[in-house]
C-alpha cells in the first residue's frame, strides 16, 4: 500500500508498505478520507521518521479478524483511533482514553495516511447507509464537539464560551445552539476563521430551536446522519460489542 510518512525533517514521503492485515479481535479497512487535525500539525514537528499520522478517518472494511464479531466485508465505518486493553474499568466503562494502556492511532500506531489502516473492532462504528463514504473522517470531529456540549450539560439561557473556531469549535457552537445556550466561538486567528465563526455562531443561526434533542438516525440529511454516527460514537459500546 501507499502511504504519507514522516521524515527525518519533519515532512512527508509517500512510500510503499506492506498491506497491513487484521489480529484477532481487528479490521482492516481501506482509507476513504482523513482529516487533518491541529494536533497533527503540532505533532508532526516532533515525530519520529517512519510514523503515519492522521486519526480522522473512516473507510470500507476490506479484512475481518476472525473474533471481531460480526462485521462484514463492505461495510462503511468511522473509528475511534484509540487502542486500549479492553478490560480495565475504563475501558468497562467506555472512557478508553483514560486506560493506562491506552495508545492513539496516527501518533505511534499506523493511523489513516495510508491507503489501509488496522483498527480495534470494539472501535468501529458503522456509518448510515444514505452516508458518502468520506463522511466518516468527520465523525471523530463532530463526536468530540458533541460529546463535549452533553458533558457540559449546557440548558436554555447559559453563556457559553468557544475558544477557537476550527472545526470542532463551530461544531460545539452549533451544539450549544440547540440547546438555547448563548454561546461564541472566539479567539481565532485570521479573517477566513472569523467570518465562518460569525456565519455559524448560535447568535446569527435561527435554524436550531429551542429544545432540539440530540440528532438521531431518524433524518434522510447526509450531514445529519454524520452528526448521528458522532451521536452514537458518544455512547462507545462495551468491549465486544461491534454492532454499534
Amino acid at each position: 500500500m501507499r502511504a504519507a510518512v514522516t521524515t527525518e525533517d519533519h515532512g512527508f514521503e509517500v512510500v510503499d508498505l506492506p498491506d497491513p492485515t487484521p489480529g484477532p479481535d481487528e479490521l482492516v479497512i481501506r482509507v476513504a478520507a482523513c482529516g487533518i487535525c491541529g494536533s497533527d500539525i503540532k505533532a508532526q514537528a516532533f515525530a519520529p521518521a517512519g510514523m503515519v499520522m492522521g486519526h480522522e478517518f473512516g473507510g470500507e472494511v476490506v479484512a475481518v479478524g476472525a473474533q471481531a464479531g460480526a462485521w462484514t466485508e463492505g461495510t462503511n465505518i468511522a473509528v475511534l483511533p484509540v487502542l486500549s486493553c479492553g478490560s480495565c474499568r475504563y475501558c468497562r466503562d467506555g472512557a478508553v482514553s483514560l486506560c493506562s494502556q491506552s495508545t492513539f492511532i496516527g501518533l505511534g500506531p499506523a493511523g489513516g495516511f495510508a491507503e489501509y489502516v488496522r483498527v480495534p473492532a470494539r472501535h468501529s462504528f458503522a456509518m448510515p447507509d444514505e452516508s458518502p463514504a468520506h463522511f466518516s473522517a468527520l465523525v471523530e470531529p463532530y463526536a468530540v464537539g458533541l460529546h463535549a456540549a452533553k458533558s457540559a450539560e449546557i440548558s436554555e439561557g447559559d453563556d457559553v464560551l468557544i475558544v477557537g473556531a476550527g472545526g470542532v469549535g463551530l461544531n460545539y457552537c452549533r451544539n450549544a445552539s440547540r440547546h438555547c445556550a448563548r454561546g461564541d466561538a472566539s479567539s481565532s486567528p485570521g479573517p477566513a476563521r472569523s467570518q465562518r465563526r460569525s456565519n455559524r455562531s448560535p447568535h446569527s443561526s435561527k435554524s436550531s430551536p429551542c429544545g432540539t434533542p440530540w440528532p438521531t438516525r431518524s433524518t434522510n440529511s447526509e450531514k445529519s446522519s454524520t452528526l448521528s454516527a458522532a451521536a452514537t460514537w458518544t455512547r462507545v459500546p462495551q468491549p465486544g460489542s461491534a454492532s454499534s
